[in-house]
């Protein structure tokens, strides 16, 4: 298969890594370890294969190093729990076990005294130590909200695997970000904003929409990124580009550039929507909401085609390194012309996004 396409990312998308990324994984690193994460040499190895406080050092390149590093030691821990209980064919954990499973991790990070049995639920429970040293409670209840809605992806993701069901691109679009984690990593990016952005401001429905966007374009480049992997690997084939294939009844192959021109009028209406905010009289903390919101896109992909954890068939094991190559692909300025490619617009779930009247904005 053919994916050398460039990957479009335009100078409007701000890009970026922090100044002190050094001092961020050394200090994620001992705080993730001292959390209890690490305990194996294979955790650490698969730990260091997610490149995780590189990959936060992307979507806060402007933070206080306190901040990112707190966040990227959620980030290890984060990966850690996608391989050890929601990874793979059939998946490790079971649907009914799913609701009772992510519930102790939301209490064990937001409630402290409770600590869950489970080893890495018990992990959660110490980095929810640091977040609330470092944060105001009123900023966590943001993310604790945001990682509701990553259980929920995950739950509908390890459901579709258990039972083998497909899905039409509508619902995939609906529900992927979800699983991809989309919301619960830019909550963290949130965080880190300073000044922080105001409720009244962000709670509109055209920042929702940015970060609908944003969301919805980092969930397919990881899907592009992660999908030879997955194959490799035996992991789930469930990505955007074998969905559009069994709609349009071709190959995945032939399918590629129909995602990737749909992943681009995705970013292009979030490029097209960042200007119509920008032009009125915002604060502060929105503005740079909105930079880190780009950061978040461009971050995400830059990361996607250096990490490790997408080279190897498993992800961290050094058995395997170079069964993989990096791609090779480049940021491009212009997206990829494909006119038979799906509109978002057109999708119910998305169809929103593109109603200017609802979102109170006039874009050209």
């Amino acid at each position: 298969m053919d994916d050398s396409l460039p990957i479009y990312c335009p100078p409007d998308v701000d890009r970026g890594v922090h100044p002190q990324v050094d001092q961020v994984e050394e200090r994620a690193w001992a705080m993730a370890c001292q959390s209890g994460m690490g305990r194996t040499a294979r955790e650490r190895a698969r730990m260091k294969a997610t490149s995780g406080a590189q990959f936060m050092s992307r979507l806060a390149p402007d933070a206080e190093l306190e901040a990112v590093t707190v966040c990227a030691a959620w980030i290890y821990w984060g990966f850690i729990i996608d391989d050890a209980y929601f990874d793979g064919v059939p998946p490790k954990t079971t649907p009914d076990r799913v609701n009772e499973l992510t519930a102790r991790f939301q209490r064990a990070f937001a409630f402290p005294g409770y600590v869950p049995e489970e080893p890495l639920g018990a992990v959660l429970a110490a980095l929810g130590g640091h977040f609330r040293r470092q944060f105001p409670p009123h900023r966590l209840q943001r993310l604790l909200w945001r990682g509701l809605d990553w259980y929920v992806g995950l739950g509908w993701g390890l459901a579709n695997r258990a039972r083998q069901q497909s899905f039409s691109l509508d619902e995939y679009m609906l529900m992927r970000p979800a699983d991809a984690g989309a919301q619960i990593t830019l909550g963290l990016s949130e965080l880190c904003v300073e000044p922080e952005a105001p409720a009244w401001e962000v709670d509109t429905p055209v920042v929702r929409a940015l970060e609908s966007l944003a969301g919805a374009v980092a969930a397919l480049d990881n899907d592009r990124q992660s999908m030879h992997r997955e194959k490799a690997g035996g992991f789930s084939s469930d990505h955007v580009f074998a969905v559009i294939a069994r709609e349009r009844g071709c190959s995945v192959a032939d399918a590629v550039p129909l995602g990737i021109a749909l992943r681009d009028r995705l970013l292009d209406r979030f490029i097209e929507l960042r200007a119509a905010v920008e032009a009125r009289s915002v604060s502060p903390g929105l503005r740079q909401w909105l930079r880190q919101l780009a950061c978040c896109i461009s971050g995400n992909a830059a990361w996607g085609e250096q990490v490790t954890r997408y080279r190897v068939g498993q992800p961290g094991e050094s058995a395997a390194p170079g069964l993989l190559p990096v791609s090779g692909r480049q940021f491009s300025d212009k997206p990829l012309n494909c006119p038979e490619a799906p509109d978002p617009a057109r999708l119910p779930s998305l169809s929103w996004i593109w109603d200017d009247r609802l979102l109170g904005v006039r874009t050209a």
